[in-house]
């Protein structure tokens, strides 16, 4: 009987044993495949964020739950079916959410189970404000007008902001005037305020208050006169220290175009890099002075006169000080020239910083003048000289074509970690940025390279997708400040090689950064990233046009301004002499792209850290996410995990409330841009001319300040 017993109980134990085996062999089945889950690291509040979702090679359908969390609750959660090589851009509309910590959690409900979850960084910035005045500096009595734009991050009027609050402060910070409330039509706000006769000098303040977010626009308030001509100092051609003379050229001209006629002092020194060591100023300077008459010209010797040796390149500073004949009046300018060692500059062009073992590197030679034009010398070989360590150095000589460039074949079949490049020209040596190879803890390589030249908004960009072993499949997503615009899996059975396109948008610009991978046969990501720089062009579009070049007082200047329907238009005309005392009241090209920008800048200060995930143990080449701002969730390079069974006598259930999403992909609807139409914009009609010349009497720095809307073809006022 107890024979019978035991029988019974090691029967009873074998086959908990051979349950228990059978269910490690089900986990293990259902468990085979990789999933991936990429976003940008950032979460803007008031903004739409996108996560890009992909089942690589899951035979069985995946059902993704994404959810974004704070401490407390659930922000905004999806859950979307894929097949095998699907990816879908999932997205998330982010409301006015406070400054806190969240997360992303992603969960594999069905044909894939598992959970994930990353941090994300809260970012404030979701919009811009730009501050226009008239002027840069204001004299007492003087009328400061300005313009408020906010916009989103693609330039158009910010659509969740209707008012702004602004007040002005004085140079002691007294609360001058201030606008609650002031209404945004089409994203601008339009004031301004009249100085007093008597007002506080200094700098003075524009403070902005938008949804909760202060910026300031400063000015000047000053007694000032305003200069009547300008001075300019250049340098002709390259200077080296074997010409033995620098020389220079200085002009003087009116506003109005003129000569000026007078003498200039002209002052000559070496600067220097350290203020401790700078020594007396009167042993160093030098000074001549010559006649000019709009133009004149003077020569310095750089070994007696600016105590120069030749030992290295160094920059000279140059001052000029213009006083015209009649008036006795003084302008001035400064520069610096550069004194070079060499009339010749050799520079490498690389493809990427890395080069990867076992896929071609492309890299370009460029030779240059010290000013940047090309050398065209295809008569006279550059040598170059290629070396690692252990290796065998080889050396290959190279033709510059007609702008000065020269490919260069790159050996990445080397041992070591970096290659060491010299090059010999005209029997002098140029010493050349050497290439790293790629930091990797997988045996396999991949590298995306950019085969359109000149990346343009609205066209195609192509790019080559090359790697160690054939691949089945890749996926790449496109970031585009601080967000993934494009996600795509591309099918390439047991290719090496491959090429794909996509189409430029203007959320690209001014960069995108590209991250490609694919999941090896043993499970490894093997990835790689790039930055794309796109022309920087705006979307909408303006053009001024003038009826004449030259006017006289009293005649009418017809102004056609052409651009996109539907656009607000501010017009600003000032004073030539405005601009020569002081600038920087004007909204520039490069301050907007500068801004668009923003929207990454906590990027590279964060990413950089090479911050260890759970599902990445050691780094490697997921760093190229890292590089581009974004997170990768995935069950590749997972370490194989024990089973743990527990159990329990209780057992609770969680109740989830679900989002439908239909299966079908996302749809974009392309919209023709109307016609465009031209706005014409003249003065009003003025009497017939008398026979004598007008004299003008007014001499106004700020003559044109006025607001077009588009849909209006005729605006007329007097300039």
């Amino acid at each position: 009987m107890r024979a019978m017993e035991r029988r019974t109980g090691t029967s009873i134990l074998w086959a908990f044993g051979l349950l228990l085996l059978g269910c490690c062999i089900t986990g293990s089945q259902a468990a085979e495949g990789h999933y991936s889950v990429v976003g940008a690291k950032l979460l803007r509040p008031n903004s739409e964020y996108h996560v890009s979702v992909t089942n690589q090679d899951v035979l069985e359908p995946i059902v993704f739950r994404l959810a974004i969390t704070d401490d407390k609750d659930v922000v905004e959660q999806q859950q979307i079916t894929l097949n095998a090589g699907e990816t879908r851009l999932v997205p998330f509309v982010i409301g006015d959410i406070p400054d806190s910590s969240y997360k992303l959690i992603a969960e594999g409900l069905s044909g894939l189970t598992f959970k994930n979850e990353t941090d994300l960084q809260y970012q404030q910035k979701s919009f811009s404000v730009f501050v226009q005045t008239d002027k840069s500096i204001y004299k007492p009595g003087d009328t400061v007008r300005f313009r408020v734009l906010v916009l989103d991050p693609n330039t158009k009027p910010l659509a969740k902001a209707t008012s702004i609050d602004v007040h002005i402060n004085d140079g002691k910070g007294n609360r001058i005037k201030q606008w609650k409330n002031g209404t945004l039509v089409k994203g601008v706000f339009e004031s301004e305020l009249t100085l007093s006769e008597a007002p506080v000098l200094g700098p003075w303040s524009i403070n902005l208050d938008v949804l909760g977010t202060k910026h300031n626009k400063a000015f000047e308030v000053d007694e000032y006169v305003l200069p009547k001509f300008e001075v300019t100092i250049e340098s002709p051609g390259i200077t080296t220290f074997k010409d033995g003379k620098v020389k220079v050229i200085v002009r003087s001209k009116y506003t109005y175009g003129k000569p000026v006629k007078g003498e200039a002092t002209v002052s000559v020194m070496p600067e220097f890099r350290f203020h401790y060591v700078q020594p007396d100023a009167k042993g160093v300077v030098t000074r001549k002075v010559i006649p000019i008459d709009g133009k004149g010209s003077v020569e310095f010797d750089l070994r007696e006169e600016v105590q120069l040796q030749g030992d290295y390149a160094r920059t000279v500073v140059f001052e000029a000080v213009v006083e015209e004949e009649l008036t006795g009046r003084k302008q001035n300018a400064t520069t610096k020239v550069m004194i070079y060692d060499r009339r010749y500059k050799m520079e490498l062009v690389k493809s990427d910083d890395n080069y990867k073992p076992g896929l071609p590197y492309t890299a370009w030679l460029k030779v240059s003048h010290q000013d940047d034009s090309p050398v065209q010398d295809q008569t006279n070989p550059v040598e170059v000289h290629q070396s690692s360590y252990n290796g065998q150095p080889t050396k290959r000589n190279y033709t510059l074509d007609a702008n000065g460039m020269a490919k260069l074949v790159i050996d990445t079949a080397v041992n070591g970690s970096y290659i060491n490049l010299q090059a010999y020209y005209l029997g002098q040596e140029f010493y050349l940025n050497g290439i790293s190879k790629a930091d990797s803890d997988v045996d396999s390589y991949i590298r995306a390279r950019v085969l359109t030249e000149l990346p343009t908004v609205n066209e195609e960009v192509v790019v080559e997708v090359a790697a160690t072993v054939p691949m089945k499949s890749f996926t790449y997503q496109l970031l585009g400040r601080g967000d993934v615009l494009l996600s795509n899996t591309v099918a390439v059975p047991e290719t090496k090689t491959h090429t794909f396109k996509f189409r430029a948008s203007f959320a690209m610009v001014p960069r995108a950064k590209l991250v490609v991978f694919y999941i090896a046969a043993n499970g490894d990501m093997v990835s790689d990233s790039k930055v794309i720089t796109f022309d920087s062009e705006l979307p909408n579009f303006m053009k001024v046009t003038l009826s004449k070049e030259q006017s006289k007082p009293g005649q009418d200047v017809e102004i056609t301004v052409s651009t996109n329907p539907d656009s607000y238009v501010g017009l600003l005309g000032v004073d030539q002499s405005v601009l020569l005392l002081k600038s920087g009241n004007d909204i520039t090209k490069d301050q907007v792209f500068s801004e668009l920008e923003k929207y990454e800048e906590r990027s590279y200060g964060y990413y950089r850290r090479k911050k260890r995930y759970s599902w990445r143990p050691y780094g490697g080449e997921h760093r190229d996410f890292d590089s581009v701002g974004a997170f990768v969730l995935s069950n590749a390079n997972d370490p194989p995990q024990p089973l743990v069974m527990a159990l329990s006598s209780h057992t609770s259930v969680v109740s989830y409330s679900l989002i439908k999403v239909d299966g079908m992909p996302f749809m974009f609807k392309r919209r023709t841009t109307k016609p465009t139409q031209n706005l014409r914009v003249k003065t009003t009609p003025r009497p017939a001319e008398q026979p004598s010349p007008v004299i003008r009497k007014e001499f106004p720095q700020t003559w044109l300040w006025q607001t077009i809307g588009s849909k209006r073809c005729d605006y007329c006022l007097v300039l």
